[in-house]
């Protein structure tokens, strides 16, 4: 019988063939799929006006189409405002008007500011008359008021320090809180004023007429305090106090 031809059959070992299961081919890790990530589109929704909504019912879009589709629509047709709706803006803005009217009216004809005190500090005023008149907070300093007449004035928180009121009338007066320090009062008429809290520390008082004038709380020097307690009578008819009294004449 000839001889078989062809391919000698292979015969392996156990030993060798444990190694050639031991050296598997390895393939390098095929790159991972990358996942393509679409931005959210914008709700349909979020393109309404807060005043105009838009009507999108039976409107069929692509969210990234919605422009091209509203050109196609009928939501492209001018947007009709109610009458309601123009009444309320026209009133609101006549409102705002009428707001801005009244305050530039109101700056325009305020109060006018406060005319400041009078000052006629070191002035010659030798016989004025200044008789029942407001000068309260009003600063004679040093000025010359001899015979002149104050009767009846409101003279509170006045200055007259050093004034010369030789022969002056202050009857009546209101001379509360008043600086009267170092003024000179030789024949001053004071009757019936009230000097409760001036300040007459260094004034000084000669042949004065206190009658019914009330000094409560007024500090002056000892010396000019016994000269006006001889003299010192009535009964001030504002503030009901006697003259004695207010001097704290013993």
């Amino acid at each position: 019988m000839a001889p078989r031809r062809g391919p000698a059959p292979l015969h392996f070992h156990h030993k060798q063939l444990s190694v050639l299961v031991q050296h598997e081919i390895e393939f390098a890790p095929a790159a991972a799929p990358v996942a393509l990530q679409q931005m959210p589109a914008l709700p349909l929704q979020k393109l309404r006006h807060p005043v105009f909504p838009l009507n999108t019912a039976g409107l069929s879009c692509h969210p990234n189409a919605i422009s091209n589709c509203l050109k196609d629509s009928h939501l492209h047709e001018p947007i009709k405002v109610s009458k309601s709706l123009v009444f309320r803006m026209r009133s609101r803005l006549l409102s705002l008007v009428g707001v801005a009217a009244l305050g530039l009216l109101l700056v325009l004809t305020g109060p006018s500011p406060v005319s400041a005190a009078m000052d006629v500090a070191k002035q010659v005023l030798i016989g004025a008359d200044y008789s029942d008149k407001d000068l309260r907070g009003a600063t004679f300093n040093l000025s010359n008021l001899r015979e002149a007449n104050l009767s009846g004035s409101d003279l509170r928180g006045a200055s007259l320090y050093g004034a010369k009121l030789q022969d002056a009338d202050l009857s009546d007066t209101d001379l509360r809180e008043a600086t009267l320090d170092a003024a000179v009062m030789t024949g001053t008429n004071l009757s019936n004023a009230v000097l409760e809290g001036a300040f007459a520390f260094n004034t000084r008082f000669v042949d004065v007429t206190i009658s019914g004038a009330d000094f409560t709380d007024v500090p002056m020097r000892g010396d000019q305090l016994k000269s006006l307690c001889t003299v010192a009578a009535g009964t001030n008819p504002v503030t009901g106090r006697s003259t004695r009294d207010s001097l704290g004449c013993g």
